[in-house]
This record gives structure tokens, C-alpha cells and sequence, in this order.
């Protein structure tokens, strides 16, 4: 699909199968046309079922503005104003009987500039660290690889920083963010245990030391304790190896 190159009336006779299918797709949209996009408005129905959902430009609406102690009160300087009140939106609407979400507004008019196609990779709505490279950076920190390097090194790997999905700073927010989940969790046992006054339980102590295996029994959001982490890529490999041989290629496979 060329996005550029939707009209307003093609957008409005769209239908999806759900309102994250439809983000998706406006969030391609948006990205193809020099902006960025974020969730908006919804409304439900007397059942508390969301009905509707609005999607908006990243810059609707005004920033909120401050009192005069507040701004005094400032201790950074304030962010560069981004919201300017622009009212390029897409809204969609649950059909009763087909169940499926509908376009029933599109407005493609912004009264600001579009960014460059090379430069919409910076906006923050498509900016997002996958967990493939999380953990390709995650191990290149253990080796000792400092961050700069390691993103010079994504870079490079991609061909170039409008083919890396995520900022420097990006990478410095996910460490961040990791430390603060240990910190979370440390707090949260040792709370547990004294809870239960299981400090000197053998079995707990045992099961605290090894806590950097917990992870292995979950991959991908999946519980697998008392498999081998490899167990569910010997069972793909399993399945596929009945019409997969050596001499096929990418496309004998498909067909």
C-alpha cells in the first residue's frame, strides 16, 4: 500500500478488525506523511464498551499553561512548545452488526510543517526499541561496550541512523528503566521475605541466589518450567522439518 498517496475519500471507506489494527495503520499513515500520531478521545457505551476511539496529530491541542509562581518555581528550563492546535485526526467507530471499527471522520489538514521523510524516524510516536535489539545491547554492556559505541554500532549495522528505529537517548531511557526495575524487584523480596521471616531459610536464600535463571522459564510472555530454553525451538523445528528440506528455498516453501 502507498501511503503518500491515499486520498481522504480511500481513508474514509477503510474498515479494520480492531482499533489497534487500526492505530497501526494510521500510525504508518502518519509516519509516510511527515508527522506523528497518539491516542486520543474515546467513547464508550452504557455497558462501558468503547465505541469509539479518536486518533490524533501530535501536535493537537495546546500545552497546558503554567501560573506565574509555578514558572518561577521552574528548576529546568520548559520544553520547546509542540501542540499547536492542529486538527488533522482519524476517528473510527465500532459497527453493531459486523463488529467491525469503521472510519467515520478523516481530516488530513495540519496547520504546521511536515517533517522530511529522512527525519520522521526521530519523532517520538516511532521511535521504539524492539527486544531483539534490547538484548543485543544488553549483552554488548556486559562485554563492557560503552553506550555511544553500542548505538555507533546499530548504526552501522543498519546502513545509516534513519534505518535505526530509536535514539541515543532511547538507549540510555531502556538502562535506566532496567535499573529501575531491579531496584523494584530487590525492594519487593526483601519485603516478601521479611514479611514472612524467611531470612535464613535455606530454600529462599538458595532460590534469591540463582535468580538470574528465573528468566529462562519465561520467553515471550510464555511459562515454560521444566523445559530447556530450547525445547520450543527443537518443537518448531520439528514441524517445519516435514516439508523443509535442505534444497528448498524461500519461495517452494511458501507456495
Amino acid at each position: 500500500m502507498k501511503f503518500k498517496e491515499l486520498t481522504a475519500y480511500q481513508i474514509r471507506r477503510l474498515h479494520f478488525p480492531d482499533r489497534s489494527v487500526a492505530f497501526s495503520f494510521y500510525n504508518l499513515y502518519v509516519k509516510m506523511n511527515g508527522f506523528s500520531a497518539r491516542k486520543s478521545r474515546i467513547r464508550r457505551n452504557v455497558n462501558n464498551d468503547v465505541t469509539q476511539q479518536a486518533f490524533v496529530c501530535f501536535r493537537q491541542g495546546f500545552r497546558d499553561s503554567c501560573s506565574g509562581n509555578d514558572a518561577a518555581r521552574r528548576k529546568q528550563e520548559p520544553k520547546p512548545t509542540t501542540r499547536c492546535g492542529c486538527g488533522a485526526e482519524m476517528r473510527v467507530h465500532i459497527h453493531e452488526e459486523t463488529g467491525r471499527w469503521i472510519v467515520t471522520y478523516f481530516q488530513e489538514e495540519h496547520n504546521h510543517e511536515m517533517l522530511d521523510d529522512m527525519l520522521t524516524f526521530m519523532l517520538l510516536g516511532h521511535r521504539k526499541m524492539n527486544s531483539a535489539a534490547i538484548d543485543q545491547m544488553n549483552m554488548m554492556l556486559k562485554v563492557g561496550i560503552k553506550t555511544p559505541q553500542i548505538y555507533s554500532s546499530f548504526v552501522h549495522t543498519a546502513g545509516g541512523f534513519h534505518n535505526v528505529p530509536f535514539l541515543k537517548r532511547d538507549m540510555y531511557n531502556q538502562i535506566d528503566k532496567q535499573r529501575r526495575l531491579i531496584g523494584e524487584f530487590e525492594e519487593k523480596w526483601e519485603k516478601l521475605v521479611s514479611s514472612l521471616g524467611l531470612h535464613d531459610n535455606e530454600w529462599v536464600c538458595d532460590l534469591y541466589a540463582r535468580r538470574k535463571m528465573w528468566a529462562t522459564a519465561h520467553i515471550r510472555g510464555r511459562f515454560f518450567g521444566g523445559f530447556r530454553t530450547t525445547s520450543r525451538c527443537e518443537g518448531l523445528h520439528s514441524m517445519l522439518g516435514k516439508f523443509v528440506h535442505s534444497r528448498h528455498n524461500l519461495r517452494d516453501f511458501v507456495e
